[in-house]
């Protein structure tokens, strides 16, 4: 597949992702029975999902290493935004809330609103999982090789 075919599907996957997450938690999520409760983690599955094929797309990292810190860096800042929902944590997050305030009010804000979200262990795995998907389904395209073959310099000096 083209470098900007591959693109155009994984914005495209990403929004479909974002959708599908965002339709689960305003239609299901409130009810917290039945369906909801198997489909609880989709948000964050599909958030983690869509994020990570916007970064991948975005960044475009041309080695392993560069796309294993970038997407373990997403995984990262995900769990550690869940583990904020954590009652021992909670402490922290009120005591950050009034620092931040004076200086950085939208961080705080930004707090606020996520440490009112309660710690869910299935969300955490739900986010890795969207995260490896991601990593799965979008690897780098290779470039095109001369039927196949990889030249070196010294067979293509000879063949021209």
């Amino acid at each position: 597949m083209a470098p900007v075919a591959q693109r155009v599907h994984a914005l495209l996957a990403a929004g479909l992702a974002l959708s599908l997450g965002l339709s689960v938690y305003l239609l299901l999520r409130p009810a917290a029975a039945g369906p909801a409760l198997l489909l609880g983690s989709t948000p964050a599955l599909t958030h983690a999902f869509a994020f990570s094929a916007l970064l991948l797309v975005t960044a475009q990292p041309r080695r392993p290493r560069q796309r294993r810190l970038l997407l373990g860096g997403w995984l990262v800042l995900l769990v550690g935004f869940e583990c904020m929902q954590l009652p021992a944590a909670r402490a922290w997050v009120g005591a950050s809330i009034q620092y931040l305030e004076s200086g950085w009010p939208y961080l705080a804000s930004l707090l606020r609103a996520h440490g009112a979200g309660t710690f869910d262990m299935y969300d955490v795995l739900a986010s890795a999982l969207g995260v490896t998907l991601a990593a799965a389904l979008l690897r780098p395209v290779r470039a095109p090789t001369t039927r196949g073959l990889t030249l070196s310099r010294e067979t293509y000096a000879a063949s021209s």
